[in-house]
């Protein structure tokens, strides 16, 4: 399946339940069944799920032996998905079932001269982290940036010079810049969903409360600049964003 851009919407920014408790509060319960929705998350390998597929959401690790047609890496979306809290094969952590997905596009962060900006000209108007926050450790050093502009379903790359950029508070700038589709340009600013690779980047030591326990953590904070406009001269203008990007992984 092809994967595709993703307009966002505002249910999108309020993802922060943890599914590690009995009492959980997201979603639609039945009985003791409860339906979670638009829920972004990456197909991993985990030595927790073992012999079926498994993935990474801001809740934990999954168990979602009903998708079939995904890769290690990919990033989705689950629309809905369902867990039954009576009949789990396992106390290890949760199976789900009824998965209603659709890919997410992503591309990886690329060493690039900065001031090259090629045919990614489209200005854009604001990103910002979907998870910013431990609970993203489960995408395992993947991150999904809700960004807008006007084209409905452009192409991002997210790039960094080494050469010419100097660490800011220990934290490398990486600039992102966004490419016009052939057919769907918009009048007016539309929000994507788009995914990035950042395990290219080095990771330092923390520990940080997840769920109410300790964990060791590997975490790397970035600076986001974003291309927001092009002089006559044909110069890029970046923008800052509005907070850094904090990306986690477990040890």
């Amino acid at each position: 399946m092809k994967k595709k851009n993703l307009l966002f919407f505002p249910f999108l920014w309020v993802m922060g339940i943890v599914l590690f408790s009995c009492n959980v509060g997201n979603g639609k319960r039945s009985g003791n069944s409860q339906t979670f929705q638009n829920t972004l998350a990456v197909v991993i390998n985990s030595d927790l799920i073992t012999g079926e597929t498994a993935v990474g959401t801001p809740y934990g690790y999954l168990a979602a032996p009903s998708l079939t047609d995904v890769s290690t890496g990919d990033c989705i979306i689950m629309y809905n998905f369902t867990i039954d809290f009576d009949h789990q094969p396992t106390s290890n952590y949760f199976t789900i079932s009824n998965v209603d997905k659709d890919f997410v596009s992503q591309g990886s962060l690329l060493p690039d001269d900065t001031t090259a900006i090629d045919e990614s000209t489209i200005p854009i108007s604001d990103v910002t982290a979907i998870v910013n926050d431990p609970s993203n450790a489960y995408y395992q050093g993947k991150i999904f940036l809700g960004i807008t502009c006007k084209d409905k379903n452009p192409d991002f790359r997210l790039i960094y010079d080494d050469s010419k950029d100097k660490d800011i508070n220990s934290r490398k700038t990486v600039y992102l810049q966004a490419k016009a589709s052939s057919s769907t340009p918009s009048s007016s600013d539309v929000g994507t969903v788009y995914a990035f690779d950042m395990n290219s980047l080095s990771r330092r030591d923390t520990t940080i409360s997840i769920s109410g326990t300790s964990v060791p953590l590997k975490y790397v904070a970035v600076n986001l600049k974003y291309l927001s406009d092009i002089t006559d001269d044909g110069e890029p203008v970046y923008t800052a964003a509005n907070s850094p990007l904090y990306i986690y992984s477990f040890q």
